[in-house]
């Protein structure tokens, strides 16, 4: 059995997905399995894994339908046979001998539920670098977005708690990420850089359109639910992640009526 399974939602990710995957396999170990999820792409996304197709730990992993991120990433899960699961995305890389440095930290750290771990922008030399109180209350309350790539997910914990994303929307990870960090019992921190993320005004989640905040809408809704099924230590921390989600509904709303009176 593989160390780490790192999935990746791949869809019109031609530009991107060779450094993504040559950043892993660049790595100073090999006790891992890399799971791509073609999301029904349409660009030569495909043409470019072909050159992969004779590595034993890569899988690639067809859709018929596009699911979005978070079907592609359910896919990966249950293909998964790691001890440990890493979300990677397309445009994205990871750095350095990070694999063996998150190795030692879940030896030291007997095996926690999961790992919190840094990264840095692409975009800029800005890193973040996760608080080392990373209790689920302190954890919800510190970080702006859910991010499911800058958590180390262990596998058994996720089929336990029955982890799942939202399919064929947008900002699908939000459900997931609440829903594993409440759920955590053990919990770890790794103080350094793992992987380079892309934010820029291309990513597909920084084009705002009316779907995109329907669904933002709709994984608030879900989060508001979630929050009231709490105790009032965690109820009051995922309230203040729903007040900046509100924040970001307003931002988003905003723009569009500007783009649109830019189009009239």
């Amino acid at each position: 059995m593989k160390l780490f399974s790192i999935i990746i939602p791949a869809y019109n990710a031609e530009k991107s997905i060779e450094e993504c995957i040559d950043s892993i396999i660049l790595q100073d170990m090999q006790n891992y399995e890399v799971i791509i999820v073609d999301d029904k792409s349409n660009d030569n996304t495909i043409e470019k894994l072909r050159k992969y197709k004779d590595y034993e730990n890569i899988k690639v992993i067809r859709h018929t339908k596009n699911k979005k991120a978070g079907g592609a990433r359910n896919t990966g899960i249950n293909s998964a046979q790691g001890d440990y699961i890493l979300f990677l995305d397309a445009d994205d890389k990871i750095i350095g001998n990070s694999l063996t440095k998150l190795e030692k930290v879940i030896n030291e750290n007997n095996k926690p539920d999961v790992i919190y771990m840094g990264f840095q922008y692409k975009t800029s030399q800005n890193i973040y670098l996760p608080n080392e109180d990373s209790a689920p209350a302190k954890r919800l309350a510190e970080w702006e977005f859910p991010n499911v790539w800058d958590v180390l997910w262990k596998r058994e914990f996720i089929l336990k708690n029955h982890l799942v994303f939202e399919e064929e929307k947008y900002y699908e990870d939000f459900m997931f990420y609440y829903q594993g960090v409440l759920a955590s019992n053990t919990y770890a921190v790794a103080p350094f850089v793992t992987h380079i993320y892309t934010d820029d005004n291309e990513s597909i989640t920084r084009k705002k359109t009316l779907a995109k905040i329907k669904d933002y809408c709709y994984m608030t809704l879900k989060a508001m639910e979630l929050a009231n099924e709490q105790e009032e230590v965690y109820q009051k921390a995922l309230l203040k992640r729903i007040e900046k989600n509100a924040y970001w509904v307003w931002i988003g709303t905003q723009k569009l009526c500007e783009d649109d009176k830019k189009e009239k």
